[in-house]
């Protein structure tokens, strides 16, 4: 995997995810997953008053892209 498959832009599918599996099943797993993801978000995500990409994952720590993908982190939000 190059650097470049390794970026992660804020997208909510993976937490929409988690929330309909949640609803399915309602398995505490799923929500607990999903605060997680909302938690490293916080954490590696957060820049300044908003939130940026990250280009790289896999790497620590995080460098990120100054990007702030406005729809999908408002949309990942408020699935959680």
């Amino acid at each position: 995997m190059s650097d470049s498959d390794a970026y992660y832009i804020l997208r909510p599918e993976v937490v929409e995810s988690y929330f309909v599996l949640w609803r399915m099943t309602h398995e505490q797993k799923y929500r607990d997953w999903a605060w997680e993801a909302v938690e490293a978000i916080e954490q590696h995500c957060r820049c300044g008053v908003g939130y940026c990409g990250i280009k790289n994952v896999d790497r620590i720590p995080v460098q990120q892209d100054d990007v702030q993908q406005v729809i999908n982190h408002v949309r990942d939000l408020t699935v959680c």
